[in-house]
């Protein structure tokens, strides 16, 4: 018996592996793939941005103007969508969860929080902070919505001039958010 569990626990070893081969990251992906990847909600894409995996293995977005230099740490203009990590179902809890989870982290964590109105799910929370990655200044903003129980984390970031530039086309890609029937 005990073999026959460390044969399984290779096997599904080589097969993270497999699931998990770093050149597949960082590189443009097919909209099948996009459609694959969200099987339980979905987002209108601008036709100027592109779709590529990061390493921990999440969908992301960038403007086209980005495709050359799409890399681990680099600073581009970005959009993606993940589960939260949170624990509560309920999204006051989970912003209050994300808030404390920032102030952690950053010693003045200093932020500006928006209520918005999602046309589907109704009211949602923006944060919108800055920070300091590669030398270099760049805006976020973190989304809480919820859907139908579950809370969605959708993240979109840029430095200044670029976040300022793309900011109606990811209000657009938030607002297209729905959950697959």
């Amino acid at each position: 018996m005990k073999k026959l569990i460390i044969i399984l626990l290779i096997f599904i070893g080589c097969k993270s592996k497999e699931n998990f081969n770093k050149e597949t990251y960082y590189k443009e992906v097919s909209e099948k793939e996009v459609q694959k990847h969200y099987k339980s909600y979905t987002i209108t894409i601008p036709d100027n941005w592109f779709s590529y995996k990061t390493d921990p293995g999440l969908m992301a977005h960038s403007p086209n103007e980005f495709k050359s230099i799409i890399k681990p740490n680099k600073n581009q203009t970005r959009f993606i969508i993940r589960n939260s990590f949170q624990s509560s179902k309920k999204i006051q809890k989970n912003l209050n969860q994300f808030i404390s989870n920032k102030k952690k982290h950053y010693t003045n964590f200093e932020y500006k929080l928006h209520e918005r109105n999602h046309k589907t799910y109704g009211k949602f929370y923006v944060v919108q902070y800055a920070s300091n990655e590669n030398n270099e200044r760049v805006i976020n903003i973190v989304c809480i919505l919820k859907a139908k129980n579950k809370i969605y984390n959708i993240y979109f970031s840029g430095t200044p001039k670029k976040y300022d530039k793309y900011l109606d086309d990811a209000i657009e890609m938030i607002n297209s958010f729905k959950l697959a029937s």
